[in-house]
């Protein structure tokens, strides 16, 4: 199985088009941040299956193991607030 990574993100983004495992979630912020991870494959989300809802304040790191959650239709990552960054892996 091959495994896929996005570059580091600092915006709203579809990360991957397709079916696909969810592997990891990286997130870091040097301000207040919210990152939403969808399995969908649009920034216009509307009812999507939220999976992930990770919320950072200034100068916080995780990482968010999923386990190679099965992604139906794509990730969607959102971003909102200030100061965050993330990227995934997938296969």
């Amino acid at each position: 199985m091959t495994s896929a990574g996005s570059p580091v993100k600092t915006s709203s983004a579809v990360i991957n088009d397709g079916r696909c495992k969810l592997t990891s979630i990286h997130f870091c912020s040097t301000g207040t941040a919210t990152l939403k991870i969808y399995d969908h494959n649009s920034t216009t989300v509307g009812s999507a299956d939220e999976i992930a809802r990770l919320i950072l304040t200034a100068n916080t790191t995780i990482e968010f193991d999923m386990h190679n959650r099965s992604m139906g239709t794509g990730i969607t990552a959102i971003l909102t607030g200030s100061g965050g960054s993330y990227s995934c892996t997938w296969s």
